[in-house]
């Protein structure tokens, strides 16, 4: 169905006319929802559409115009229902190379104004960490001391997804030492426990963590999954019991094992 679909880049009036079709049916509950945007790198590649009877492949902003630079990324947002499970494809756009946040800026606004015409009620945005990202919402008015956006006299809150939070902790923790209420914690404390469990002859607790966990390669860094096990409390107990045996002895371990409940 997807391949069969005729979906240029930009806003597709008849897709939105659908949309507004389908919203048109639900309760007011129904229509409460977030918008969810992200990037992700494509592969280059130059195709002829005979069904548009255009090359398709270049930079492509939809209602802001295309250009001969070959897309390299696309920007896709997506809306999700918040008190019902469902969710739609909106956009998508093409960019030669990570989109701007003041082009960013620009298309968050006016997707939330046709969102808003269509009906939905948008409660928040949500996206990754990105430099783009963060420029983008900056530059609508977001801080840290104002978590929202005002966009036609609408407050929109503005969330970071918990899962890159999550692996940019984890990466970050590789590198270096975090101080956490005056205090210092190492992530080689936590290799140090895991050689341990790992090399014991008796017993495991830590059969979910790998190598994998220890020294992730570039992709592996990207897995949400091994970012989140690092800071489980498995981790924390088994920690906790390197330092009652006398088994870890350093200055960071006693406030290593509080890391996972931060």
């Amino acid at each position: 169905m997807i391949g069969k679909s005729k979906f240029c880049p930009g806003f597709n009036s008849l897709w939105l006319k659908q949309i507004k079709i389908k919203l048109d049916t639900m309760s007011d509950d129904e229509k409460y929802c977030v918008i969810i945007f992200d990037e992700m790198k494509i592969k280059s590649f130059l195709e002829y559409s005979k069904y548009l009877d255009m090359i398709e492949g270049f930079e492509d902003l939809g209602h802001r115009g295309r250009t001969n630079k070959l897309a390299t990324q696309t920007m896709v947002f997506m809306v999700r229902g918040l008190y019902s499970n469902w969710k739609l494809p909106l956009a998508y756009f093409l960019s030669g190379s990570s989109m701007s946040s003041s082009i960013l800026k620009d298309l968050i606004t006016d997707l939330i104004e046709k969102c808003t015409e269509l009906g939905f009620n948008i409660v928040a945005l949500v996206c990754d960490q990105g430099s783009n990202n963060y420029s983008a919402l900056k530059h609508l008015g977001c801080c840290k001391e104002k978590s929202f956006i005002e966009i036609k006299g609408k407050t929109i809150f503005t969330i970071f997804d918990v899962p890159h939070i999550f692996k940019n902790l984890r990466n970050n923790f590789l590198k270096y030492n975090f101080k956490f209420n005056g205090q210092e914690v190492s992530f080689s404390d936590i290799k140090l426990a895991y050689n341990i469990d790992k090399s014991s002859c008796t017993s495991r607790a830590l059969l979910k963590l790998t190598d994998s966990h220890m020294n992730p390669n570039p992709f592996q860094k990207m897995n949400c999954k091994l970012a989140l096990q690092v800071f489980s409390n498995s981790v924390a107990a088994v920690l906790k019991t390197c330092i009652a045996t006398g088994q870890i002895k350093s200055k960071t371990p006693p406030n290593t094992p509080n890391t996972p409940n931060t």
